[in-house]
Formats: C-alpha cells, structure tokens, sequence
C-alpha cells in the first residue's frame, strides 16, 4: 500500500481573485482563518463587520441589514453586567457606554455597506444549525452574550430554513451588487458540546444547503474547508490542544488549496513579493544600531519602494512606519 491519506482533488473554479478583487469574509472564526492569510498578502478586505457569527440566520440577516444600511438604534441594545450588547453582534462591540457602543456598531456597519457594494467576492463561513431563540420575542441571537440559559430556546434549524434565509440575503446581494460572487464554506470547527451525533446532523444541514443554493444562483459556489480538514488532513496533530480547532499548520494547508483554486500566477507573484518583504520586516537582529542592521532596512526601503511602484494597489503604510522607527 502506497497511499497513507485521501487528497482532495483540485476543482475548477471560474472564479478568480485578485488583491485588488474587494472581498468581504463573513461567519465564524474559520473566515478569520482565512481572512488573516488574505489580510497578511495584502488582500483588499473586509473581516466581519459584525463580529464572529455562527449560525446561518444572523449571517443572512448580517447581510440583510448591510445592503439596507439601516442604523441600529439604542432599543436593539441590551444591558448585561454593565456592558451594552447586541443581539446581533459579537461580543467585541459591546461597551460600558451605551452610545460608544452604537457608534461601533454602526459604523462597522456602514464601512461593511460601502465595501460590499464595490466587493467582487463575499466569503460565508458557517458555522452551525443550530440556534439560539429568545423565549420572549423569537429572535434568533447571534451570541448569547451570557445572559441565562433559560432565556432561550435551543433547535436545529432545517435544510429548507438555511436555503430560505440565504435566498432572500442573495437576491438582495446581486441586486445591491450585480458582480458579486458568493464563495460558502462549512467551517471545520466541530460543536461537540452540542453532541457528536447532533454536530453531524448540524454540519449535513449546512452542507445540504449550500448545495441547494448553488443549484439556484450561478454565482454560489462551495470551498471545501470542511472537507480537507476531516478527510483529507484527518489527523489530530493538525489540531490545537482542544482537539476542535485547527492548528497553523492545517489553516495554511486549507489556504495553500484555496491559493490554487482562486489565484492565477500573476498573484501568486505579488504574493511572493510580498512576502520577501514581511519577512525582512520580521528579523529581529542582536544588533539593532549596527551598520550591517542599518544597511538592511535601507535596503528594505528600497524594495518597498520599488514594490509600490510595480503594484500601487498595495499598501505598505505599515511597514514604512517600522522601519523609520528603527532607523537611527
């Protein structure tokens, strides 16, 4: 026997994406995952403007509220030990003020309505089936924010649930921005406090669905992260130490496959070059003020400077900013 693993085969894909494309990442943490290695090649993004969010209902109308653009107000806040929350954010807008916290939410919301109208590609990573339902007004909540467990219901949601929800978030999607692509994926991210047997049932639902909502918009398509993490690396050591997580080294496996099946070679190369310049930033010598240290940032510079020339898309504010830091 010659074959030790199952390696996904590579799938055409129509679509591809640029540094200069626009893409929006939205859902749980495994879009962050993504986001960070697009955000470290210097990608034009935006990461999501709600906060982390799970379940496919707060998604949808996540996105719902960002084609509409409509303002929350200080009645969609709630108070919980001290802190002001959404029930449609994450916890990273909350804030003891009140208005602070508004301000927050609305101006994410505004930047996310702005970017999204010029976007080429909308990235979902979703999460679970299962949601969280306010006993007293139905709504379906994002994050819990630790208010009792008894303040809620807990369900599943069916196939015919997600495909309804997002249907309607797509139609309003292409009529806000006709070019957008809709790239899904089921985050690998197993809910096992929800039971091993409902985490599949959970997952089933989301992939069910997305198949369904391909076969309705031509501009859907599916990334299989879920897949390359649980048939493909399918092994503990790619996971952090709470076994449930991916670990770094799997996070740039499952990227390494989406670089082949979106990027073509002229953005592989700006993402090398880039790169050859992150890493120059990131050496720390024993000699700070040495000569041979200071000759290397002044070469640094000038690869910067030669980059913003070949690629004026790119910004290297942050970088440029180090280095006269350490220039003596």
């Amino acid at each position: 026997m010659s074959a030790f693993r199952t390696i996904l085969p590579d799938v055409p894909q129509d679509l591809s994406i640029t540094h200069q494309s626009g893409v929006c990442l939205m859902g749980s943490c495994f879009a962050e995952h993504i986001g960070d290695q697009l955000e470290g090649a210097k990608f034009n993004l935006l990461q999501n403007p709600f906060g982390i969010l799970y379940n496919p209902i707060s998604i949808a109308e996540s996105l719902e509220r960002v084609v509409a653009n409509k303002s929350y107000v200080i009645s969609d806040l709630v108070e919980q030990s001290g802190r002001w929350v959404s029930f449609a954010h994450h916890g990273r807008f909350a804030d003891l003020d009140a208005m602070l916290a508004l301000k927050k939410i609305n101006d994410s919301l505004d930047a996310a309505h702005h970017f999204l109208k010029k976007a080429k590609v909308l990235f979902v990573s979703l999460g679970t089936a299962k949601v969280y339902r306010l006993k007293d007004s139905g709504q379906v909540v994002a994050n819990c924010h630790k208010f009792p467990a008894s303040n809620f219901e807990h369900l599943l949601l069916a196939k015919s649930d997600v495909v309804t929800v997002f249907a309607k978030a797509i139609n309003q999607l292409k009529s806000f921005n006709p070019q957008l692509n809709i790239i899904f994926t089921v985050s690998p991210v197993r809910h096992l406090k929800d039971g091993f047997v409902e985490n599949q049932w959970s997952k089933s639902t989301l992939l069910l669905a997305v198949k369904t909502l391909q076969s309705k918009f031509s501009s859907v398509g599916y990334f299989p992260s879920y897949e390359l993490m649980l048939d493909d690396l399918r092994d503990y050591r790619f996971y952090e130490s709470d076994l449930l997580h991916p670990n770094r080294l799997a996070i740039e496996y499952i990227f390494s496959y989406f670089d082949k099946l979106y990027f073509d070679e002229s953005t592989r190369k700006v993402i090398r070059d880039v790169q050859k310049i992150k890493k120059a930033t990131a050496h720390r010598p024993f000699a700070p003020f040495g000569e041979a240290y200071q000759a290397h940032l002044k070469r640094t510079i000038q690869k910067i400077n030669e980059a913003k020339k070949k690629y004026p898309f790119l910004d290297f504010e942050e970088e440029e900013v180090w280095i006269v830091q350490q220039l003596v």
